[in-house]
């Protein structure tokens, strides 16, 4: 759903891992991080690709609705809480009606394995992942739609990829 040569913000980039790739496709790219340091290490990263990069808070983004067609935004949410995803989606989505998130969820024998090993008392912390009803909530609550949710490597990835739109 976004144009040839649409405005897709990367968002927050980190170090840039999937930044130059949406250059590549032929998107206007631009890159924001609240860190300094990760941009300047996305920045070597983009390898001379078309990104236009800016220091920027994802609650707060410089945008008018309708400047943006996308936003890409790449292992963030296993990073917060719930009500901090909530929040984030919220905020990106005023910036673009389309929003492309990973999730990281709990299918996987990685996450078996873990599970294990933590009610065998051999981990002490396990790492939340979601079902996908708690990610169907959670998307619902947000006020935004779930358009396509898709698994990356199933079984073996944690990740998901979920497209939203406003």
């Amino acid at each position: 759903d976004v144009p040839d040569h649409g405005r897709v913000l990367d968002a927050p980039c980190g170090t840039g891992i999937f930044t130059p790739y949406l250059a590549e496709l032929g998107y206007r790219t631009l890159a924001s991080d609240i860190s300094l340091e990760m941009i300047g290490v996305a920045q070597k990263a983009s390898d001379g690709k078309p990104v236009n990069f800016f220091q920027g808070d994802l609650f707060n983004l410089p945008f008018r609705a309708g400047t943006i067609d996308a936003v890409f935004c790449m292992r963030f949410m296993n990073l917060v809480d719930r009500p901090t995803r909530i929040r984030a989606v919220q905020a990106l989505s005023k910036t673009a009606p389309v929003l492309v998130v990973s999730y990281y969820h709990k299918y996987t024998v990685k996450y078996l394995g873990r599970w294990l090993r933590y009610k065998l008392g051999l981990r002490k912390t396990l790492n939340a992942r979601l079902s996908r009803a708690e990610l169907v909530a959670e998307i619902a609550e947000s006020g935004l739609k779930l358009k396509e949710l898709i698994a990356v490597a199933p079984g073996f990835s944690e990740a998901w990829i979920a497209v939203l739109e406003r």
